[in-house]
């Protein structure tokens, strides 16, 4: 005899369903990967950048490389082939930093050079930039995450708010809150080098 489901089954199942579909919406990722380094660790140099700017990098470095649950590593050689720059990218109204990722034969990461547009005003220490300066710490973790395999943050997850992702795009003047990685920041490198 063959069973019929009845209103109250169809109400559970589409209840399970329902659940099902919104627990692993919150669940889903929001960072975006686009490559990787075929190891787990990477150099770079900064003697190129005025030595008032290489604390902040070295901090930016420091961020990613203390991820828990993650193999990354920076580490700082004078020998680097991936390093940082002070130039004019596209005048005082355009872009902050610009990372160029470099590849090698198999089209994995092999370096990086990261650009600091030099027309900007900077705030290169620890406390908070004025409202007249942009976090150089900030901007150079975000790079970073360019440099290691990471895209932007999926818009939809960044929100006009202290809380968003380092990888989120854009970076407010006077602000300090790209310079500590969130959990999809985490999440992001740790699933490509895990």
């Amino acid at each position: 005899m063959k069973q019929s489901c009845t209103p109250m089954r169809y109400a559970i199942l589409l209840g399970f369903s329902t659940l099902l579909f919104f627990t692993s919406w919150q669940m889903a990722k929001s960072y975006n990967t686009f490559n990787r380094f075929p190891t787990t660790s990477t150099t770079y140099r900064n003697t190129d950048l005025p030595s008032s700017w290489r604390s902040a990098t070295e901090r930016a470095a420091n961020e990613w490389t203390a991820v828990s649950s993650c193999s990354w590593t920076f580490t700082k050689s004078s020998s680097s082939g991936s390093y940082f720059r002070k130039a004019n990218i596209d005048g005082p109204t355009g872009k902050l930093a610009v990372c160029l990722n470099y590849r090698d034969s198999n089209n994995k990461l092999s370096g990086f050079r990261i650009t600091i547009n030099q027309e900007y005003t900077w705030y290169t220490g620890t406390g908070n930039p004025s409202s007249s300066q942009f976090d150089l710490q900030s901007i150079v973790t975000h790079e970073l995450g360019h440099a290691v395999g990471l895209d932007h943050t999926q818009s939809s997850h960044c929100p006009n708010s202290s809380s968003m992702a380092t990888m989120c795009a854009g970076s407010p003047i006077g602000k300090t809150w790209q310079r500590s990685l969130s959990s999809d920041d985490k999440s992001g490198i740790r699933s490509l080098y895990p």
